[in-house]
């Protein structure tokens, strides 16, 4: 009960960051309820259609390198199975943001009978990856367009007294790397039962961060994570497309706004609510958009994604998920061994 009250109150937190970004992001362009949903309809319906493809096959393609993932311990669960789980745990975002990276793993362990730790620690691999694939898009961003990111960048955020933070976070993250090695010496020479229990998680947990080193088809693998991201930056160019005042932005400018909007999904609100619509306007700046069709343009990217990808799919995989497994579910069953 303790549990799930703290849930209802991050979530209900989350939500009133994320509303309380967006009330002032529409109150400072003097924008309306009425005037979003105008310029959500006169996107044409193939523009939104296409999003929502391009945000299906992303799955996909982060379901097929996570079993990539999963292969070398032995586990070849189901692709439909993976692919409802990544769905479902888009859906727990919007709900308390980052749950997802503990639902989707234990989603999948429910259905294919594979230890929670490992799933989670090949969970904790795929997110590696993709802040390797958006730090190389970052680079990409600064290659193509570097003096206009920079500035804007600096402009956002207060440098000049960053001298003075320098020395609290050399401290905070030396007392933090000290806690952590204490922790793991006292995790590998007790035998409390609770650091029995966290050294079994902790196996678990490598075992899954390990994978990555044994995979079958490391260049698919690649592939894969690339593919990943450059659906993202389709979704958001495809968003560009169907809003007439954002149609002549083109594919290296798209990738430079979705840096701005990638930075925008780091606040803990419910699929970054409010502060993605600031970041993305923002980025559009550079460009010459102006204010109200930038953040236009950005609610029908985030109404898309979060609401109709996120919501829509993630509900309808939480319905599909039950049914495609019916006949495993309350069985017994024989677990997936590594081989």
């Amino acid at each position: 009960m303790a549990i799930q009250r703290k849930a209802i109150l991050q979530s209900a937190l989350s939500f009133l960051v994320g509303f309380a970004i967006l009330f002032w992001v529409f109150r400072k362009n003097g924008a309306t309820i009425q005037e979003t949903v105008a310029d959500f309809r006169s996107v044409p319906v193939i523009w939104l259609v296409l999003t929502c493809v391009a945000f299906m096959f992303s799955n996909l393609s982060r379901a097929i390198r996570w079993n990539m993932l999963l292969h070398p311990l032995g586990y070849r669960p189901k692709l439909i199975n993976s692919f409802l789980a990544v769905m479902i745990g888009y859906l727990a975002n919007m709900g308390i943001p980052r749950s997802g990276e503990l639902l989707r793993p234990a989603t999948l362990s429910r259905y294919e009978k594979i230890p929670i730790e490992q799933s989670v620690g090949t969970t904790v691999t795929d997110r590696l990856m993709d802040f390797l694939s958006l730090f190389l898009i970052m680079a990409i961003g600064f290659f193509l367009k570097g003096r206009l990111l920079l500035d804007k960048l600096l402009e956002l955020t207060s440098l000049n007294d960053i001298g003075n933070r320098v020395i609290p976070l050399v401290i905070i993250g030396v007392l933090g790397i000290t806690g952590i090695w204490i922790t793991i010496r006292w995790i590998s020479n007790s035998t409390h039962h609770l650091a029995l229990r966290m050294k079994g998680m902790y196996l678990g947990l490598k075992d899954g961060l390990i994978s990555i080193i044994r995979i079958e088809r490391p260049v698919w693998f690649t592939i894969h994570s690339l593919l990943i991201w450059i659906l993202y930056i389709s979704m958001t160019y495809f968003c560009f497309k169907g809003f007439a005042p954002t149609a002549h932005i083109t594919w290296d400018q798209t990738i430079v706004i979705f840096i701005f909007g990638a930075l925008g999904m780091i606040v803990p609100t419910p699929g970054g609510m409010g502060s993605y619509q600031f970041m993305i306007q923002t980025g559009l700046l550079i460009f010459g958009v102006a204010d109200t069709d930038g953040l236009a343009v950005a609610n029908i990217i985030w109404f898309t994604i979060s609401i109709i990808c996120n919501l829509g799919f993630g509900l309808l995989a939480l319905f599909l998920l039950p049914i495609l497994n019916r006949s495993t579910v309350g069985t017994q069953r024989t677990e997936h061994k590594p081989t």
